[in-house]
């Protein structure tokens, strides 16, 4: 499995960078910021993302409303992310609880988490969900080459359906060497490789 930190890919003052457009997004989760100059190593780097001179993404958050609705307490906020891990990863990038709001991408159905440090809750009635993982692609946009692919699912004959609807390189996700199907806690520990 292909993975890699997006904080470890920044020098210093990119990193305070980040973190200031990580706090204005936590101010205003939906408000697009006007891309300046100085923001261009980060966009370089695949940190962020921008559409007609505003920063629409700023990896794990997207200010615009997507599937995957993250809840923070400690700040008395809600966002949005780009995908599945995004969302888990909000809680390494914060270093605080979060509640995961979702849907399976193959039947709608409700798909409600926890994460707390390393712990990962299922707070549904399915016991199996899964998440679609595609490999990372550190030299371009995740944004389109990734995230669109990694999804939230209630079951893995769910995931496996979604994937030969949507995907099908191989007759089974098992066989595909950039997609994988993970658990809830193999999802928690890619989140945290990717944004810890």
């Amino acid at each position: 499995m292909k993975t890699f930190n997006f904080k470890a890919k920044l020098n210093t003052e990119e990193q305070q960078l980040r973190n200031e457009l990580i706090q204005h997004i936590l101010k205003n989760p939906k408000q697009a910021i006007p891309f300046e100059q100085k923001y261009q190593p980060l966009l370089e780097k695949n940190v962020l993302n921008v559409e007609g001179n505003q920063i629409t993404c700023l990896y794990p958050f997207s200010l615009k409303p997507t599937r995957f609705k993250v809840t923070i307490p400690e700040f008395e906020q809600t966002v949005y992310t780009m995908c599945a891990i995004d969302a888990i990863g909000v809680s390494d990038t914060l270093k605080t609880p979060i509640k995961i709001e979702a849907v399976c991408a193959e039947t709608n159905t409700p798909i409600q988490l926890s994460v707390e440090n390393n712990d990962i809750q299922n707070l549904t009635d399915y016991p199996d969900l899964r998440v679609l993982y595609k490999d990372l692609c550190p030299d371009s946009q995740c944004s389109v080459n990734c995230c669109p692919y990694i999804q939230f699912f209630k079951d893995e004959e769910a995931l496996e359906a979604y994937y030969a609807k949507h995907i099908g390189n191989a007759s089974t996700i098992s066989q595909d060497a950039s997609y994988h199907s993970l658990t809830l806690q193999q999802a928690r520990e890619v989140a945290q490789e990717i944004f810890a």
